[in-house]
């Protein structure tokens, strides 16, 4: 990891710490690649400011630069271009932007296709932007506010305006920076990134991977700027999305003192947009592991946020009202006993956002989380994200005794959404985190034949010979295809503030 201080940056990023830059180029696996989000409370942190990581596991030849975007003024009555989320160098083409995203920041030979670079659409830009930093998706801005990602699966899902059948304008990648551009608090981004993604559309992570561009058909491109130029469209219908990456997650935290996470996922008609979000109660911590976690979310806008529409589209697609299948059993006393349906924690706790009622109509995560119907599928994606929700809360807070063999599956509440460490997080403790293989455990990726001689905890999925085979290999949180992780400290507020 590559420690840097946001305030060595012309950015005057002082109090957002962006810790742990770790490149490593790998080979691309096959299937949901992944990433791992962490948020931390200020009063879990040992610095007394909430934390979030991220750790970027996609592999492959994607675009790592970490790229300053600077402060602006607009003028009024202006249109801020929305683009396409796309997975390999260059990741944007956008020289208004940023000095970083020109076309002669490239070497010779990277110069890409067009068409894949054009604006998708427009929205109305605000007056001013905050200066950020970004790399694939925003990291942190000049304010204070610090942004982590993982992957989400999801049954839904939607094609961007770039295609012939596309109907959504926003990815991931945008959404969160327009929300650093806009916003100085973890709320402001939510309901801004909500709002955005309701009214134009939000399409699924896999897109820019599976969709295939060549020459325009010279049909317009909705929305463009009133009056502004008329824009191709690829001519290719998306052949269809990946419920592994159909929905996304954020892990959002501030200088005012909130930690939050954020759940994003078209709705059943492409245009639009399903989400919640969450927040991590000051003295906890939270974890996303490529699935929704967000279950209850009837405390209140202090403590939980929702799209208006996510129970209507819901219901409409029959995932509302239908009750849990049973949670496999766990030998007591371990905490996951006391985990009610609505996937709260039910017995002792100090978390400061008590349930209004024991068991909520609505879990977000079973009605929009992807639940593969094949057997063997269903018990790779189940402990795919739950070995590490496991491996993290166990790390952290041991004395719980949560049962690794668990797992999560979006219709059998397990882990809990955020625990109580038994010690102060530091940053340094997250980038140890971020670098585990399971080691001490029975699932130890260091030892056993598969490690070889020198106990690589390397694993390496799919192709040539054992094509056939059914199954995967324990899904550390560390990973050979990392391509970066950070620690992002979002700080404290001023003194006068903090009064």
């Amino acid at each position: 990891f590559l420690a840097a201080k946001a305030h060595e940056m012309s950015l005057r990023l002082r109090r957002a710490t962006l810790l742990a830059a770790a490149f490593s180029l790998a080979l691309l696996a096959p299937g949901v690649d992944g990433c791992t989000a962490i948020a931390v409370g200020k009063d879990a942190s040992s610095n007394g400011s909430p934390m979030v990581t991220h750790s970027d596991d996609s592999g492959g030849a994607a675009d790592i630069r970490v790229v300053r975007v600077p402060a602006a003024d607009h003028a009024g009555g202006s249109h801020r271009p929305v683009y396409l989320s796309i997975g390999t160098f260059p990741r944007l083409l956008a020289p208004e932007r940023a000095p970083g995203y020109a076309r002669d920041t490239l070497m010779p030979g990277n110069m890409p296709e067009e068409a894949r670079y054009l604006p998708l659409g427009f929205v109305p830009q605000v007056a001013h932007t905050y200066g950020y930093i970004d790399a694939d998706y925003g990291i942190s801005n000049e304010v204070g506010l610090v942004m982590g990602e993982s992957t989400c699966s999801s049954k839904l899902g939607a094609a961007p305006i770039g295609v012939n059948n596309g109907t959504a304008l926003f990815g991931i990648e945008e959404l969160s920076k327009v929300a650093l551009e806009r916003c100085a608090t973890a709320r402001c981004a939510i309901s801004t990134m909500g709002a955005l993604a309701e009214e134009y559309g939000y399409y699924g992570g896999a897109a820019a991977f599976n969709t295939i561009y060549g020459e325009p058909t010279g049909e317009p491109r909705r929305p463009t700027v009133p009056g502004g130029p008329v824009l191709p469209v690829g001519p290719s219908k998306w052949e269809g999305f990946d419920h592994g990456e159909g929905g996304e997650a954020l892990v959002i935290a501030d200088r005012a003192g909130e930690a939050w996470v954020f759940h994003v996922s078209p709705d059943d008609t492409g245009k639009s947009a399903v989400w919640a979000a969450k927040r991590v109660p000051d003295n906890e911590v939270s974890v996303v592991a490529n699935n929704f976690v967000i279950r209850a979310c009837e405390e209140g806008p202090e403590w939980c946020m929702r799209s208006t529409n996510a129970i209507d589209v819901a219901r409409r697609m029959g995932w509302y009202g239908v009750s849990p299948s049973p949670a496999p059993p766990a030998s007591p006393p371990r905490r996951s006993d006391l985990i009610a349906s609505n996937g709260e924690f039910t017995g002792d706790r100090e978390a400061g956002a008590p349930m209004k009622h024991a068991e909520p109509a609505f879990d977000f995560t079973a009605a929009f989380g992807f639940e593969p119907a094949d057997i063997i599928d269903l018990q790779v994606n189940r402990y795919y994200t739950g070995r590490r929700i496991w491996r993290v809360f166990d790390l952290l807070a041991p004395g719980l005794r949560l049962d690794p063999a668990t797992g999560h599956i979006p219709t059998r509440p397990a882990y809990p959404f955020s625990v109580q460490p038994e010690k102060k997080v530091s940053a340094q403790r997250l980038i140890n985190i971020h670098r585990d293989h399971y080691e001490g455990t029975p699932y130890d990726l260091t030892r056993g034949l598969a490690s070889g001689p020198f106990g690589t905890p390397n694993r390496y999925s799919g192709g040539g010979f054992n094509s056939k085979v059914r199954g995967a290999w324990e899904r550390a949180i560390s990973m050979h295809r990392s391509l970066f992780a950070f620690v992002a400290v979002a700080g404290r507020p001023p003194p006068a503030a903090a009064t």
